[in-house]
């Protein structure tokens, strides 16, 4: 067998097993688009599940983090210009 056939049977085995898995999905009531795969595969998964809630929670600790430096920064600023404006009516 020449390296070019092997290359043509990969080929051929690969749209084989993708005809078939494709053909599982149908029969077992999995949503999918053909060349593409499963939609929603997650579902119904508890480790999937655990992890968004995983992710969720990270992400609200990080902007609830980001919300109080943005306030914090505020404050700031808001305290640099009333200490600008005092010295400015001081003169």
């Amino acid at each position: 067998m020449t390296l070019e056939e092997v290359r043509q049977k990969i080929v051929e085995t690969k749209t084989e097993l993708r005809r078939l898995q494709e053909l599982e999905w149908e029969m077992t009531g999995v949503r999918f688009i053909r060349g593409f795969g499963p939609i929603g595969i997650f579902a119904g998964d508890p480790a999937a599940a655990e992890a968004a809630r995983l992710g969720k929670e990270y992400r609200d600790e990080v902007n609830r983090l980001s919300l109080e430096e943005m306030d914090r920064e505020d404050a700031e600023a808001a305290r640099a210009a009333e200490a600008a404006n005092e010295q400015e009516a001081g003169r």
